[in-house]
């Protein structure tokens, strides 16, 4: 029994004490995900990539739709 009480006691502390260090180290969360799932202007935006200001990322030239109809078709399979 007083093993268990200790182990808590440690778990409470450390689990507490790492918590806050990871919220000072941790960038905030910019919730770009909820404003570009709520801003009726992108309501029509398909097939857009978006950076963490919620600005459209082109992509490279490399890319093309048969490349993407490529991946596509291959990760239907699994």
């Amino acid at each position: 029994m007083p093993t268990s009480l200790i182990g808590h006691f440690v778990y409470k502390v450390f689990g507490r004490t790492l918590t806050y260090i990871f919220n000072m180290v941790s960038e905030p969360n910019p919730k770009i995900g909820l404003k570009l799932a709520l801003d009726n202007s992108l309501s029509r935006s398909t097939g857009k990539f978006f950076n963490e200001k919620g600005k459209i990322v082109p992509l490279s030239k490399h890319y093309s739709q048969d490349k993407i109809d490529k991946i596509w078709g291959n990760s239907q399979q699994f």
